[in-house]
């Protein structure tokens, strides 16, 4: 179940950067930058609701932080 969810986050940042691409490339009416604006902001409340579940669900939060943003301390 883990390795699902870590490949629909894989083809959901996938999607957000083939938007991001297709949105600069094409010639778009502004209903259709519109969706795509609608769309990259969606993709983007399910990467910070995976964010912030993980960090309440975390027992140690500086470590979950830490871990998820790699930084190195030393």
């Amino acid at each position: 179940m883990v390795v699902l969810y870590e490949i629909l986050l894989v083809v959901l940042s996938l999607l957000s950067v083939g938007l991001l691409v297709y949105e600069v490339s094409a010639d778009l009416l502004q209903d259709q930058v519109a969706f795509i604006h609608t769309l990259d902001f969606a993709i983007a409340l399910v990467f910070l609701a995976d964010f912030v579940i993980g960090f309440i669900r975390a027992k140690s939060k500086w470590e979950y932080f830490n871990r998820t943003f790699a930084f190195q301390h030393k």
